[in-house]
């Protein structure tokens, strides 16, 4: 049976992280026709990103701005692309202008999105939908214009975005800014620019300040990505902090940023090529949006997202012609805390944990226990807390005390019955390493009540020299509010029968928890622990 499309040529989007966005089109591609010769024609920028990629046969370049700027330089590249005959041409850029240049070219079977006027360019064009979807997506839908009756299809799924470095790529990155192989923390990368325009850029001060944080709390190391048009905005936010941090952005090629990137902990950033870099190499992200919209361009997997709704986002503007409220309003605190959450849930070696509720699974819920002489313990609390403290697993409180908020106790009564806590569970045996507590009003808007993590994220950054395995660790309570809290943050819930726990037992179907694990009281919940530990010390 001859082959249908033996040799196949794709335009790939001109930015990076679009072209990041068009690799599973790219692998389903090569998937539907295992046997085609593909090639693959990208500006100089997205050449030296997708080299290496395994789907593809040859990459051929088109120096807009160079080899082929100008008429002489664009009919050299028709010619060029004519000799190769190609059977099939993919275009996932929206251009008019690619559109012509693979009809010029003598591709034989064009396919692209109907756009810019060049429907009469192409054999099938295939009309974007009017919902709103991922970028990703967005390519993939592409191939759905694919003629009829060729085996096999492109299937519906397809894998991450993914980029490939060599070997002798990720361990020649000393050579980039003199960094040292060994000592000090992990690397966290900052990516304060963005190639659409200053509208999707936090500011650098803001920038200097969570890293300043980061630093001081992670015993982080920083690196400043970026081009060399943002080189600039690198120093200044290096000269910003009070820590010492090596601006790269224009000193380093995009490779040997990639293999920088690929050794981080987590990259902060705006909106931009990076930011689906990193993600593409399988680092954790901290991603800031303002006027665009993270349904569209996010990041790929599960990442840390955060945009501030505001009436005029997204715009789409490069300019904000207004007071950039969007971006604005998004919080040094707010980045530090979403980073420092991210921070935790991927440190590596990181310790199983057990985050704990406390009125109704430590002590008795009998309204607000103001004062210290109301706490009394649950029976078999002070001996499951000991019996976790002895096998290793440190032992966290995470408590909503909204008593405060509402007027009904103090920070100081708050305090004086925590005390009270610790001294009857030091009479036992029992301590705690951390007791954390959100004072605020339920209808206060704050990232630490449950089921917000924000409380878990004070305890990641106290606790960051021994890190924490969220994965791995449980969040214990009777409340619903517990169990959402864990599902948040990937943890493991237990909820106890004590407190509120069998009314919240009877809501579980209806909350889609019904496989969270019931037990009666927190002396069983440690046990239950303990055996899924096998009894290995911590």
């Amino acid at each position: 049976m001859k082959m249908m499309y033996p040799k196949i040529l794709i335009r790939m989007p001109s930015w990076l992280g679009d072209a990041v966005m068009a690799m599973p089109a790219l692998s389903q591609l090569r998937r539907a026709f295992p046997d085609s010769k593909i090639f693959a024609l990208a500006p100089p920028a997205v050449i030296e990103l997708i080299s290496n990629h395994p789907d593809l046969d040859q990459l051929l370049t088109d120096d807009a701005k160079g080899l082929h700027a100008g008429l002489r330089g664009r009919l050299r590249l028709i010619r060029s692309l004519r000799s190769e005959r190609f059977d099939l041409g993919v275009l996932f850029s929206n251009s008019f202008r690619s559109a012509l240049l693979f009809f010029l070219a003598g591709v034989s079977h064009r396919l692209g999105y109907r756009r810019d006027g060049r429907g009469l360019l192409l054999n099938q064009a295939v009309s974007p939908s009017r919902e709103k979807m991922h970028q990703r997506d967005y390519y993939l839908k592409l191939l759905q214009g694919l003629p009829e009756g060729q085996p096999p299809r492109p299937s519906p799924a397809s894998p991450a975005p993914t980029l490939w470095l060599l070997p002798e790529e990720r361990t020649a990155i000393q050579k980039a800014g003199s960094l040292p192989e060994k000592g000090g923390g992990d690397w966290i990368g900052i990516n304060p620019g963005a190639a659409y325009g200053p509208s999707k850029r936090w500011e650098p001060s803001r920038f200097a300040e969570v890293a300043d944080r980061l630093v001081a709390a992670f015993g982080a190391r920083i690196l400043i990505f970026g081009g060399p048009e943002d080189r600039l905005i690198a120093e200044e936010i290096a000269r910003a902090m009070k820590f010492p941090a090596i601006p790269l952005a224009g000193r380093s090629s995009l490779r040997e940023s990639m293999a920088l990137l690929s050794r981080c902990r987590l990259l902060l950033t705006n909106d931009s090529g990076p930011m689906h870099v990193a993600a593409a190499l399988g680092v954790p992200v901290v991603a800031l949006f303002g006027p665009t919209d993270p349904e569209v361009t996010s990041p790929f997997g599960v990442h840390g997202i955060l945009r501030v709704g505001v009436e005029c986002s997204p715009c789409r503007h490069r300019i904000c012609p207004i007071d950039h409220r969007c971006m604005v309003r998004l919080t040094p605190e707010s980045v530090f805390e979403e980073a420092a959450f991210r921070l935790g849930q991927t440190a590596e070696r990181g310790r199983p944990v057990v985050f704990l509720d406390r009125d109704g699974t430590i002590n008795s819920d009998e309204g607000y226990v103001n004062r210290p002489e109301l706490l009394s313990l649950i029976p078999g609390a002070a001996e499951a807390i000991r019996g976790l403290n002895t096998a290793g697993f440190p032992v966290f409180v995470v408590t909503n005390q909204s008593g405060i908020g509402r007027g009904y106790t103090t920070r100081e009564g708050l305090e004086a019955v925590h005390q009270k806590l610790k001294a009857l569970l030091k009479a036992q045996g029992a301590h705690l390493e951390g007791i954390y507590s959100c004072p605020h009003a339920p209808d206060r808007a704050c990232r630490c009540r449950k089921p917000a993590p924000g409380m878990i994220v004070r305890a990641i950054q106290d606790f960051s020299k021994g890190r924490i395995d969220l994965s791995q660790s449980y969040i214990v309570g009777d409340k619903d509010l517990d169990l959402l809290l864990a599902k948040a943050v990937g943890s493991r819930p237990i909820l106890v029968r004590t407190g509120y726990g069998r009314e919240t037992e009877r809501k579980l179907p209806s909350l889609g928890l019904e496989q969270v694990p019931v037990v009666e009281d927190l002396a069983e919940a440690a046990a239950r622990i303990l055996n899924e530990s096998n009894g290995e010390t911590r």
